[in-house]
C-alpha cells in the first residue's frame, strides 16, 4: 500500500522503559509496512539534531504533553506533523492511547487524521536582544521571597499595572494547563487568539482578558527590588527583572499536530474531566 508518510521519527521521553519499548515495538510494526523509523532519545541536544529531522515527514511522540513540548523545542519547531501515543497523565496533545498505538498509527499512515496547525509565541527580551518560542504558555511568576510583583502590561496603547503572583499568556494550545488552573478560560485550537491571566491578583478584579492574536504586548516589572523569573512552556527558566522588558506576540503555524478530526478537541474536553 501507499502509505502517506514514509520516513518516521520516533521521539522517545528519556530514561523511560515503557517508553523505549513501544517505540521499539512501533519501529518494528513499521518496518513491515516498509516504513523507515528512526528512534530519538528526548535526552539529546547539541547543534546535530536538525539532521535528525532531514528527510522525516512524520514525528511519532511516545509519551506525554511534556515530552512532545520538550521534543518539539528541541527540534527547533519543525514543519513537520507530530502524532503522539499517550504514555504521560493527561495527554490532551496526544491522540492515540497506548492500547490502540498499531490501529492509530495505521490510521495516520493512510491519511485519516486532519492536521491541526497551532498558533504559537514569539517572545523577545528586548534589552537583551534575545528571542525565543512558546507553544504552550509564557508565564511571569515571582521567585525567591513570597512577594507580590507590581506588573505593566501595555498594547494598543494603553497600559495597566497589576499586583500579583504572576501573569499567564497561554495559547489556545495552553489554555487546558497553567491557564485554566489560575482561572483562565478555555480556546478552541482553531480560534486565532490567546489569553492573559492573572495569578492571585491583589485587591484589584484583574478579569482574564481574550486577546487577538494580532496583538503585540510588552511586559514589565515595576518594583525594582522584585525577584521575578520568565518560565517558558513550564520547561525553561529565566531571571527577570525591573531592568528587562518582555515583548510578546502571536506566531501562526508554529507546529502541526495530527488528530482524527476538528470534533475531537471538544470530547477531549469532556473526557479529561472539563465538563460533565
Amino acid at each position: 500500500m501507499n502509505y502517506k508518510f514514509k520516513n518516521v521519527l520516533i521521539a522517545i521521553k528519556y530514561a523511560d522503559e515503557l517508553s523505549l519499548r513501544v517505540a521499539k515495538e512501533i519501529q518494528s510494526y513499521l518496518a513491515t509496512l516498509s516504513v523507515k523509523a528512526e528512534i530519538l532519545s528526548n535526552q539529546v541536544k547539541g547543534t546535530s539534531l536538525p539532521d535528525k529531522i532531514k528527510d522525516k515527514d512524520l514525528i511519532v511522540v511516545a509519551g506525554g504533553d511534556g515530552t512532545i513540548l520538550s521534543v518539539a523545542r528541541k527540534l527547533g519547531f519543525p514543519k513537520i506533523p507530530f502524532v503522539g501515543i499517550n504514555l504521560g497523565r493527561v495527554g490532551f496533545m496526544t491522540e492515540i492511547e497506548l492500547e490502540e498505538w498499531q490501529e492509530g498509527l495505521l490510521a495516520v499512515l493512510r491519511g485519516e487524521y486532519v492536521l491541526s496547525t497551532r498558533l504559537g509565541f514569539e517572545y523577545e527580551l528586548v534589552e537583551r536582544r534575545e528571542k525565543g518560542w512558546a507553544l504552550n504558555d509564557l508565564v511571569l511568576h515571582r521567585s525567591g521571597l513570597a512577594r507580590l510583583l507590581e506588573i505593566e502590561v501595555s498594547f494598543a496603547g494603553n497600559f495597566f499595572r497589576v499586583r500579583a503572583d504572576g501573569v499567564i499568556f497561554s495559547t489556545p494550545t495552553g489554555a487546558t494547563a497553567y491557564n485554566i488552573s489560575a482561572g483562565g478560560p478555555v480556546l478552541h485550537p482553531d480560534i486565532p487568539a490567546f489569553s492573559l491571566t492573572w495569578i492571585c491578583p491583589f485587591l484589584n478584579k484583574a478579569y482574564p482578558l481574550v486577546l487577538p492574536a494580532q496583538s503585540e504586548l510588552e511586559v514589565r516589572i515595576v518594583s525594582s527590588e522584585a525577584l521575578a523569573m520568565l518560565t517558558v512552556d513550564g520547561q525553561r527558566g529565566i531571571e527577570f527583572s525591573s531592568e528587562d522588558t518582555l515583548r510578546v506576540r502571536s506566531k501562526e503555524g508554529l507546529f502541526a499536530l495530527l488528530q482524527k478530526s476538528k470534533e475531537s478537541y471538544l470530547g477531549k474536553l469532556k473526557e479529561k474531566g472539563f465538563y460533565l
